[in-house]
This record gives structure tokens, sequence and C-alpha cells, in this order.
């Protein structure tokens, strides 16, 4: 089970016994993954578009030379 599903369940279960605080927590919980999920999916598509080495390189630092 996802854990967006484990907190969507888990919201579900809370509003049908009236704890409303818990449910109010689980749905911030459930948005919060549906925002990691939209960032990875994006970067995955991007990845799929560009390609694993243009991406990389675009996400290496500069290398720094050491001075003698």
């Amino acid at each position: 089970m996802s854990a967006r599903a484990l907190y969507q369940e888990a919201a579900t279960h809370c509003h049908s016994v009236k704890d409303y605080v818990t449910r109010d927590l689980f749905e911030n919980l459930m948005m919060d993954e549906e925002h990691h999920i939209d960032f990875l999916e994006t970067k995955l598509d991007l990845i799929n578009r560009i390609g694993i080495e243009l991406y990389t390189q675009n996400h290496v630092g500069e290398l720094k030379t050491e001075e003698h």
C-alpha cells in the first residue's frame, strides 16, 4: 500500500469515528505526499525527455580546482 493510500484510509477512518483533528493531520500528510509524487513525476518526465546524462550534468556543481 502506498503512503498516500494509507493516509487516505486513515483519514477516512478518523472521519468515521469523528476524530476530526487527526483526520486533518492525515489529510495534510496526504497533501504533502501528493506534492512529493508530483515532484518526482516531474523529474522523471524531464529525465525521459532530455536523458539521464543531461539531467545529471545539470545537477552537478562546478568542480573546484585545488590551488597549490
